[in-house]
């Protein structure tokens, strides 16, 4: 059953229809994208790679402004969906906005990243894309299973925005071989990158979860908290705590209460890095280039206090 209205105006149709086989093959896709496309020149590769695209459910409202409830099958997986989808083709503009559920989604053939695989996700989803600019997407559910580096990650939930080239919000990992929990704010395309998040990480396995080939039978908790800004610790303008640094391995065991790493300038040619913890303490100041191999330092005034663990014994150095 469909139903097609005011076809005289095409931007004005209205249709409606319960659509039993929609089918397009990849020249299809390119019809589809060059009428959502201002300046269209191709379709990208990330749809190439879906293949063939058949969809089974129901459709209503305007080209420009549709709603679509169904199933969507491509050559790597099918999509349940329940989505409004609203495009400007004049402006280059392009959203959608409802709940995207998917089995097994072939997500690194679709990505082109051979470190992925198949994902498993139930979310809801709010975006808006314009040309030449990142998209924001607003995001929150679970991702049920995801295989990475030849591993199958559990219990992935999102609650947060993907904009302006970071995130903003939530993701939490309740894995077997670990748990995460990481919530705030990270953008690294800034201009100037900013980071300002806690992270809370418990019991885990690197070596289990394929993050590294070493560390076997290791396990690895930390609370941490940052907020900074810059890209290096030559630019780095702000502070970051570690806290209950646990290093658990089969042969020993490491355990740090708390660092303190602090930075701060004035300008390129003053500034300020201080650790504070309760077996080291420095301060250098001056004109810092860390960020280079030779790790050179002009005209620098450092201070470093430290206190060794086992003897008790304090030692003082000073260099000018």
């Amino acid at each position: 059953m469909y139903l097609l209205q005011d076809l005289s105006r095409p931007q004005d149709a209205f249709v409606f229809g319960n659509l039993s086989n929609l089918y397009a093959d990849p020249e299809g896709g390119c019809f589809f994208v060059r009428n959502l496309s201002k300046n269209y020149e191709s379709v990208p590769p990330i749809l190439q790679r879906l293949g063939t695209i058949s969809f089974h459910g129901e459709v209503s409202g305007y080209f420009t402004d549709i709603v679509t409830y169904g199933l969507i099958y491509t050559d790597i997986g099918s999509i349940k969906t329940d989505l409004k989808i609203s495009s400007d083709k004049e402006k280059g503009y392009f959203a959608y906005s409802g709940a995207v559920e998917t089995e097994e989604l072939e997500l690194g053939n679709m990505l082109d990243n051979e470190k992925l695989g198949k994902v498993t996700f139930n979310l809801d989803i709010e975006g808006s894309h314009y040309e030449n600019q990142y998209p924001s997407i607003v995001m929150k559910g679970l991702i049920a299973s995801i295989d990475y580096s030849d591993y199958n990650y559990e219990n992935i939930t999102l609650d947060g925005e993907y904009k302006q080239g970071g995130f903003n919000g939530k993701v939490a990992l309740d894995d077997e071989n670990g748990s995460i929990l990481l919530n705030g704010n990270i953008n690294t395309v800034s201009r100037i990158p900013t980071f300002n998040f806690h992270a809370s990480i418990r019991n885990v396995r690197p070596h289990e979860l394929h993050l590294t080939p070493k560390y076997e039978d290791t396990e690895l908790s930390v609370q941490l908290t940052a907020d900074f800004t810059g890209g290096s610790i030559d630019e780095m303008n702000g502070e970051i705590n570690i806290d209950s640094l646990q290093f658990t391995a089969p042969d020993k065991e490491y355990f740090l209460d708390n660092l303190k790493i602090a930075a701060s300038q004035r300008d390129s040619s003053h500034k300020q890095l201080t650790v504070t913890s309760n077996f080291l303490n420095a301060s250098i100041e001056g004109g810092l280039f860390l960020s280079y191999p030779a790790c050179q330092c002009n005209e620098y005034h450092a201070e470093i206090h430290s206190r060794s663990d086992i003897t008790g014994q304090e030692t003082h150095r000073k260099r000018e």
